[in-house]
């Protein structure tokens, strides 16, 4: 019994640590986040109960994460569907008494095959692209934090999302200006 309230503990670590809920401060596997993690981790849609009770629990990257996950398997599943029908395609190509109706099929098949594949490249370097802007205002916040305070506590820790909503236009003469307890009580 208690090696496998261990593996649950273990595991409900593991699911904060993979949709970002980290700071949430109850690590009981008998918490609803755990239930809610298990069950998106299933591939099970949330309720919008579920949904709302994560905002209002101040999980709100937790949901974006979780929401990201759901977006990127509805994207392989299509990614999945379309590269069948396009090995279909190619079988009914190499097979020479093809009938009408499948001369149509292929016909309508190969635009949205190609176009998917391109909107999936486009897709691929615009989040990547925005995954690096996200990440190198992080990383210009943190510095800042680090050079104005030394070490970055939970408290400073608490304030770098907040931050992070602001261009950064606005963001760094903040961080330069304020005082330590102005920027905590103003993003806290």
């Amino acid at each position: 019994m208690r090696k496998e309230f261990q593996n649950r503990l273990k595991h409900f670590v593991a699911l904060k640590s993979k949709y970002q809920a980290t700071n949430y401060p109850d690590s009981s596997p008998a918490s609803l986040l755990y239930l809610i993690l298990r069950k998106v981790d299933l591939g099970i849609e949330l309720s919008d109960l579920e949904s709302n009770w994560l905002g209002e629990s101040e999980l709100k990257e937790t949901l974006e994460a979780i929401k990201q996950e759901q977006q990127d398997k509805v994207q392989e599943f299509r990614k999945a569907a379309l590269e069948l029908l396009y090995n279909l395609q190619q079988n009914l190509q190499v097979t020479q008494n093809q009938d009408e109706e499948d001369r149509e099929l292929l016909m309508r098949l190969a635009p949205l095959y190609q176009q998917d594949r391109e909107q999936a490249m486009q897709e691929g370097e615009q989040r990547g692209l925005e995954t690096g802007i996200q990440q190198g205002e992080r990383l210009v916040v943190e510095n800042l934090l680090k050079f104005r305070f030394g070490e970055i506590d939970n408290e400073l820790q608490e304030i770098i999302e907040p931050l992070l909503t602001l261009p950064p236009e606005e963001f760094t003469p903040l961080l330069l200006q304020l005082s330590r307890e102005e920027l905590i009580n103003r993003f806290h």
